[in-house]
């Protein structure tokens, strides 16, 4: 199984580029912590690759 972490960004909260990266940034070890913790088996097969994809929505709705 492929495993890949996912991160969405919503366009509608008017961040900056750096702001944004940040937040990207974040939400990428505090999600990767998460499934450590509840998914260990999960986690270890995702750390070999790392694998992120980041994409973005207009808004609360399209998510």
């Amino acid at each position: 199984m492929d495993l890949k972490q996912v991160i969405v960004v919503r366009t509608d909260l008017a961040m900056g580029k750096g702001k944004i990266a940040a937040q990207v940034g974040h939400a990428c070890v505090l999600g990767a912590e998460h499934v450590r913790k509840s998914h260990p088996e999960w986690f270890e097969q995702w750390w070999t690759g790392q694998e992120k994809v980041v994409v973005k929505v207009s808004g609360i709705k399209e998510l």
